[in-house]
């Protein structure tokens, strides 16, 4: 398997490395168009965001849905289109998560993921962006897509401090993470564990679809996907197929 404006949240000025959303610097210079959109605002975005979280909350999917598409339709131009697109994630997954039937959930899964998709392709410096895209994937299976982007995510040199983007759904408190560093820290820490997570989910659906997989096998498939083999695999190697054997008497 990254302000000047008024916005809901309180946060600490964050410094280097950690960048400030350029969205809301270019939406604050949209304000100034009279022919502008009237949700041109990041901080109007992220209140019409929190409509939908709230009407999610209160059990309104379709409202929140709605209200999350007329924002993608009315902001399709402007900067702050990211953050919407990764609301509409959440409001898509949310409803996938409460839908019985399997196509229509496979379907708003689907959709959530291309939202995700797009709000990194938008904000490809947003490391929560990427995280919550990258957890979409690992819901969908798609492990070595989520190694993909955790990767891409892990080797932003500027993350965007995680704190402007977060919601009322989603607050990255100052209280727990008092600072851009240890929310950086926090989701990048996330993104590795999410990666090792796919790699065990992945080599576990291989073992299961090869019938009387050997080690030897095994350490072909790590090297296949350009993985080296450890110690460790050794022992996640016993425990997939539930046998009793010391790491050191396999052979490599």
């Amino acid at each position: 398997m990254r302000p000047p404006a008024t916005v809901v949240l309180q946060t600490r000025p964050c410094s280097k490395p950690f960048r400030k959303n350029p969205a809301k610097s270019d939406a604050a210079d949209l304000e100034i168009n009279s022919n502008a959109n009237p949700y041109s605002s990041y901080a109007s975005v992220k209140t019409e965001c929190e409509r939908a979280l709230n009407a999610l909350r209160r059990g309104n999917h379709t409202k929140a849905l709605r209200l999350m598409k007329d924002l993608c339709s009315e902001n399709e131009n402007y900067p702050q289109l990211a953050l919407i697109h990764r609301v509409q994630g959440t409001v898509l997954v949310k409803m996938a998560s409460i839908i019985d039937d399997p196509n229509a959930k496979h379907r708003h899964l689907k959709n959530a993921i291309e939202s995700a998709r797009r709000a990194v392709s938008l904000s490809p410096d947003s490391i929560e962006f990427a995280h919550f895209y990258a957890n979409l994937l690992y819901e969908d299976a798609k492990y070595e897509e989520v190694v993909q982007e955790c990767e891409r995510a892990l080797m932003i040199e500027e993350p965007v401090d995680p704190a402007e983007e977060s919601l009322l759904e989603e607050n990255m408190g100052n209280e727990v993470f008092p600072t851009a560093e240890a929310r950086v820290a926090h989701f990048r820490s996330e993104l590795h564990s999410l990666i090792q997570k796919s790699n065990i989910a992945s080599i576990s659906i291989w073992m299961k679809n090869t019938a009387n997989v050997g080690w030897l096998e095994w350490q072909w498939f790590l090297r296949s996907k350009g993985k080296s083999v450890q110690v460790q695999d050794m022992s996640i190697y016993c425990e997939l197929k539930q046998i009793m054997v010391d790491p050191l008497m396999l052979v490599f």
